[in-house]
């Protein structure tokens, strides 16, 4: 009896673990591991994702520059490249991408997109924040939304709330970055009214870099210039009959904290009025005040 015993319980648990419905000991269900499909033969990827779709654009319009591994991995996950190329690091079959745009310091693939980047030419009035929102202030201040309804554009750097003129906004982080990034060393150029009447010998302390708190300066452009024929600014400077003001037209390539005003006030000359007329070729001229050209990026 106790081998029938012995036999009935291995019986058992052999009927449960060969049952059809995959029954094992107490009940528990057995799950067996599914077979995946080879490579090939799984679903291809949709090549009409708004990517793919960027992407193809990219492609049909360039030749040139053979890809590494970190932009064949983006184009296979786009859709367009094969895996086994992504893993060679190989390029494309028969396509290759090149520089777009003649910016060397971006990935062709980083800049799929460029060409369909928004940019807007703001000309800030002065006592508008370059900002969208002034939350927390006691008082009311003017900002872009009172001026700028466009969705999805960001200012690319800013602009004191003092000063006046170019400010631009666009919708790319990459072309945002370029613009507004010290690193890449883009020229704007300014029109300052000062205080008093600088001679050359204070010029050149301009051109070759000035002692700040935060460190020297830049050498910056710099040079007289007649009164421009500017809109009026309101409200107006203060004007004082015993002090002559005069009319400066500088460029920097840095973007330190009210740089500009603090330069000519260690060279002994105040700023009264600033206004940015112009960043790389960008320029506000044309543009009224409180109003912005949607330009090519």
């Amino acid at each position: 009896m106790p081998n029938g015993g012995d036999a009935g319980c291995h019986t058992g648990i052999g009927a449960g673990q060969g049952d059809a419905k995959g029954r094992g000991v107490a009940g528990a269900t057995i799950y067996s591991r599914e077979r995946r499909e080879p490579r090939s033969e799984r679903p291809h990827r949709s090549r009409d994702t708004p990517l793919g779709i960027r992407m193809r654009r990219v492609l049909a319009a360039v030749r040139g520059v053979s890809l590494d591994l970190q932009k064949m991995r983006a184009l296979h996950w786009a859709g367009l490249a094969e895996y086994s190329a992504c893993r060679t690091a190989r390029g494309l079959r028969g396509g290759i991408i090149r520089q777009v745009h003649g910016l060397e310091d971006m990935s062709a693939i980083g800049r799929y997109g460029q060409g369909m980047a928004r940019l807007l030419l703001f000309n800030k009035p002065f006592g508008v924040l370059s900002q969208f929102t002034d939350r927390g202030s006691p008082t009311v201040r003017a900002t872009l939304s009172d001026f700028i309804a466009v969705k999805g554009v960001y200012p690319a750097g800013r602009l004191d709330r003092d000063s006046e003129g170019l400010l631009l906004l666009c919708d790319d982080g990459r072309l945002q970055a370029r613009i507004a990034d010290p690193r890449f060393k883009l020229p704007k150029t300014y029109l300052v009214q000062v205080e008093g009447d600088p001679q050359e010998p204070a010029l050149d302390r301009l051109r070759q870099g000035v002692q700040l708190k935060d460190g020297m300066t830049l050498p910056a452009e710099v040079a007289r210039i007649d009164a421009p024929d500017l809109w009026p600014r309101d409200p107006p400077i203060r004007e004082r009959k015993s002090i002559p003001d005069s009319w400066l037209k500088l460029t920097i390539r840095e973007g330190r904290n009210r740089q500009v005003r603090r330069m000519t006030a260690a060279a002994g000359f105040p700023t009264l009025r600033l206004v940015r007329w112009s960043i790389g070729d960008w320029t506000v001229d044309g543009i009224e005040p409180g109003s912005f050209a949607e330009v090519s990026a």
